[in-house]
């Protein structure tokens, strides 16, 4: 089954291709199921899931430190900013909540597609307010792709994970998270 469509998916095309896919019916093993959720992604784990098919993708930038370029990116993508392109996209208003089912909509040259995907997890882990400077503050979701979708995987969308909050208070020379221009 796969979900296409001559223009940009609608909101009613994505629930249409969301209505189809069951919850928790993914299209791999489900022994893989939240394979991603611990971190480091790194020895006898790291290789099952190699010797498995799956590539295992370690690349990461740095958007900045500090307490605001943290809560920007985390925002960015509670608010799926990540994914609003020209050539794909997620509905922004679909919540980052474990069972929330969401599509991501891609225009493959002539037709668009939609690829359905299902939240597996969230972690946010935010300081408590003793000894905020010491403490790592992270947020990370994963995603397994839908029967209907043209890839077979388990998706470690993004994270912000052990990154130090060093002086929460404390502001100054912070570089601000801004997401990149697509033109």
């Amino acid at each position: 089954m796969l979900f296409l469509s001559w223009h940009r998916p609608s909101s009613k095309d994505q629930a249409t291709c969301l209505a189809r896919c069951k919850d928790g019916e993914f299209n791999y093993d489900t022994k893989f199921k939240g394979a991603t959720r611990e971190s480091p992604l790194s020895g006898d784990r790291a290789e099952e899931l190699k010797k498995n098919g799956f590539a295992i993708n370690h690349a990461s930038v740095k958007l900045g430190s500090g307490k605001n370029a943290f809560l920007q990116g985390k925002e960015a993508l509670q608010n799926w900013g990540h994914f609003q392109l020209p050539w794909a996209s997620v509905d922004a208003s679909t919540p980052i909540k474990e069972g929330s089912k969401f599509c991501v909509c891609a225009n493959e040259i002539v037709t668009w597609v939609m690829n359905p995907l299902q939240v597996l997890y969230v972690d946010s882990k935010t300081p408590s307010s003793v000894d905020q400077k010491h403490q790592q503050a992270a947020f990370a979701y994963g995603s397994g792709t839908l029967h209907g979708h043209m890839l077979v995987s388990h998706n470690f969308i993004f994270s912000f994970r052990n990154l130090v909050l060093s002086a929460l208070g404390d502001d100054v020379n912070t570089p601000s998270f801004e997401p990149p221009q697509c033109t």
